[in-house]
C-alpha cells in the first residue's frame, strides 16, 4: 500500500509543476493520503490477473476478485439424472416376454345356439304315504284283489307305502310272500303315449322273484279301467340269475311285446348290483323307436314298425313269482322291492 501511495505523490507533484493542479497544505496532503489509500483495493479483494483466474477490473481500472469467487462446491456423492430427451411421440412401455404359449383365439363365424329348454315333466310322483287303494292325487291306483302273471294273487296290503327307507324320502314297496304266489302291483289310473317313461328303484335282493317297472296298452271307461291290450314296454330284473350274488354285476331285461304277438328282447349287463342300492330306469318312446336307459343314460335302442302305435296305456310296475324260467320261485322269505319316485313327460323327442 506504501508504494503506492508514493507513487500517487509523484503524480501530484508532476501536476503541480505542470499547473495542473495547485499545490496542498500538508493536511490536505494526508486527506489525499487517507481517501487514496481507503479506495485502494484490501489485501483479501486485491487480485493479481497473471496468477489467479477469478480476477476482473472496476471502473478505475483496478483488478479485483470476483464476489462469487472462493465458493466451495460440496460433493453430495449422488449422481444427478441423466436429462430426459422428449422425442415428441408417446412411445409404449417395453412388452417384456413371459416365456408363455399364447393360443389365438380363432373366431369360425359359427354361432352355437343354447340348449333347448327342459320340458318339465308331465307327472311327477314321489310315494309319500296315503290311505287306501287311490293315491289322494288321483294318479295311482294299488292293485288287486286279482289273479295275474303266472298265477299269482296280487293282493292290496302287499303294497306298502313309507315316509323313508333305505335313504330315500317317501317310498312305495311292493312284496311278493314267502313259499306262496302272492305278489303285489300298482298302476297309474290314466292311461298314456309317446314320452320319456322314468323311476327309481331298488331290486329285491331275495332269489325268487321277477321286479318290474313297464308301460301295456289298455283302456279307460267311465274313470275306470276297462281293459288290456297286445302292446307291452318291459323293464325287468329277475333274482334267480346268478348277479343275484355278486358284489357288483348285475342284469336288466328289456322286451317289446307286439300286436302280432311277436316280441323283442335284450338282456343289459349292468356294472353295479341292482339289488344294493337305488338306481334310476326309464325308456324313451317315440313312433318306430324306444331307448332304454339306465341312470339317465341310453342303454339299448329298439327300431320297428310295430312300435309305432295310437294306442295309450298303463304305467305299471309289480312284484311277482312262481314261473322257474322267468324270475324262480316262490322265495323262501319275504321279498321287498322299492321304487322311490317315477315320471313321466310326454312327447319329447330326447331323453330329457
Amino acid at each position: 500500500m506504501r508504494a503506492v501511495v508514493i507513487d500517487r505523490f509523484a503524480q501530484l507533484a508532476s501536476l503541480v509543476a505542470l499547473g495542473v493542479v495547485g499545490a496542498c497544505s500538508e493536511g490536505a496532503a494526508d486527506e489525499l493520503s487517507n481517501d487514496v489509500e481507503a479506495t485502494e483495493p484490501g489485501a483479501d479483494e486485491a487480485c493479481d490477473p497473471g496468477v489467479e483466474a477469478d480476477c476482473i477490473q472496476d471502473a478505475r481500472g483496478r483488478w479485483r476478485r470476483r464476489k462469487d469467487a472462493g465458493v466451495t462446491v460440496v460433493d453430495s456423492g449422488v449422481l444427478p439424472a441423466p436429462p430426459v430427451v422428449d422425442s415428441g411421440s408417446n412411445t409404449p412401455p417395453p412388452v417384456v416376454d413371459s416365456g408363455a404359449q399364447m393360443t389365438p383365439v380363432v373366431d369360425s363365424g359359427v354361432v352355437t345356439p343354447p340348449p333347448p329348454p327342459r320340458v318339465p315333466p308331465t307327472l311327477v310322483q314321489e310315494f309319500n304315504p296315503w290311505s287306501g287303494n287311490v293315491s289322494p292325487d288321483g294318479i295311482w291306483r294299488i292293485a288287486g284283489t286279482w289273479v295275474g302273471t303266472g298265477g299269482n294273487t296280487l293282493v292290496p296290503t302287499n303294497a306298502t307305502l313309507l315316509a323313508s327307507s333305505a335313504g330315500a324320502n317317501g317310498v312305495l314297496q311292493l312284496l311278493s310272500e314267502p313259499n306262496n304266489l302272492r305278489g303285489s302291483e300298482i298302476q297309474t289310473v290314466k292311461t298314456y303315449g309317446y314320452g320319456y317313461y322314468e323311476t327309481r328303484m331298488k331290486v329285491s335282493a331275495t332269489p325268487g322273484i321277477c321286479d318290474s317297472f313297464f308301460w301295456m296298452e289298455g283302456t279307460v271307461t267311465n274313470g275306470n279301467t276297462s281293459g288290456y291290450g297286445p302292446h307291452e314296454w318291459d323293464v325287468e330284473f329277475l333274482t334267480n340269475e346268478s348277479w343275484i350274488s355278486s358284489a357288483n354285476s348285475g342284469k336288466v331285461h328289456y322286451t317289446l311285446h307286439y300286436q302280432d304277438g311277436s316280441y323283442d328282447a335284450f338282456v343289459l349287463d349292468l356294472p353295479f348290483n341292482p339289488s344294493k342300492e337305488f338306481h334310476n330306469y326309464g325308456f324313451l318312446w317315440k313312433p318306430g323307436t324306444i331307448t332304454f336307459t339306465v341312470d339317465g343314460k341310453a342303454s339299448h335302442t329298439f327300431n320297428s314298425t310295430k312300435i309305432t302305435t295310437t294306442a295309450n296305456g298303463f304305467i305299471m310296475m309289480n312284484s311277482w313269482t312262481g314261473n322257474p324260467n322267468w324270475g324262480g320261485g316262490p322265495p323262501k322269505a319275504t321279498a321287498t322291492t322299492s321304487y322311490d319316485w317315477v315320471t313321466f313327460t310326454s312327447g319329447v323327442a330326447a331323453i330329457p
